[in-house]
């Protein structure tokens, strides 16, 4: 087997594949369940998946994949980093969405518990002096 193509994420990948089986040529993508499992070491690598086809299929394959990308591209474009910038946002709003309350939470939960440590302290000072003071009374 022999790579044919290279792609930036697994469903590029895959969109290649079944368009290379729906012509009866058998292939298989390199590091797909790396991809799957986690998508972030993998995703906007052109080096990280990989497309394989024998070596008597690569010629034929070469060609589909051509017009394949060519009426890809003619329909919606040559979109290789701009398809990943709107997920890239929606990711990042959604991560300050999410962390934001729990870095607040964080911040108001330890000063809680400064406060707490500091009167729960406060009252045990109180309680040593108030023995000491019974013991030198009696």
């Amino acid at each position: 087997m022999i790579v044919i193509e290279r792609f930036y994420s697994l469903g590029e990948a895959e969109s290649a594949r079944l368009e290379l089986g729906f012509h009866d040529i058998d292939s298989f993508i390199e590091h797909e369940n790396t991809a799957t499992l986690t998508p972030f070491l993998m995703s906007g690598r052109k080096s990280g998946i990989e497309l394989k086809v024998s070596e008597e299929n690569a010629e034929e394959a070469a060609r589909i994949l051509g017009e394949w990308q060519a009426r890809h591209v003619a329909a919606a474009g040559n979109p290789p980093f701009a398809s990943y910038a709107l997920p890239a946002v929606i990711g990042a709003g959604l991560g300050l969405l999410f962390i934001k309350p729990l870095l607040v939470g964080l911040i108001v939960g330890a000063f809680i518990a400064s406060v707490g440590i500091t009167i729960f302290n406060h009252g045990i000072s109180r309680g040593y002096d108030a023995a000491r003071s019974e013991r030198e009374d009696s």
